[in-house]
């Protein structure tokens, strides 16, 4: 969570909320380092984008793919050592929404790069 919150979630052994930019590798680093054996990734990071790419600024863009896309990259890549000697799951929560986004604003082109390099990742 870019920004952990006391009380989002009811206390337990079993979670622990850490803080976590995808876009700072040294986010990623501290927070893998925190968090010990990961049994599951779920990649949840993601920026929303309405209207039309057209409308976007470029610098928008960027960030949404740093966030949506490269985000999802950096932190599969940290925890895929791992993964692959134990063999737990991946998944990204946003392919849902992805799936009902209108090509229009990009979010297509996201979701399209993000299926075909978790293809790539099954070989």
């Amino acid at each position: 969570m870019r920004t952990p919150r006391e009380g989002v979630l009811p206390k337990s052994e079993r979670l622990r909320i850490l803080p976590l930019d995808v876009t700072k590798p040294e986010s990623i680093a501290a927070a893998l380092e925190a968090s010990g054996p990961i049994d599951v990734l779920v990649n949840n990071a993601g920026i929303g984008m309405i209207g039309a790419l057209e409308g976007t600024p470029m610098a928008r863009a960027r960030q949404i793919f740093e966030t949506n896309t490269f985000g999802v990259m950096a932190m599969t890549q940290a925890v895929l050592p791992q993964f692959r000697a134990a063999q737990p799951a991946a998944a990204d929560v946003a392919e849902a929404v992805w799936r009902a986004a209108n090509d229009i604003s990009g979010s297509g082109t996201i979701r399209r790069v993000l299926t075909r390099w978790h293809l790539a990742l099954r070989r």
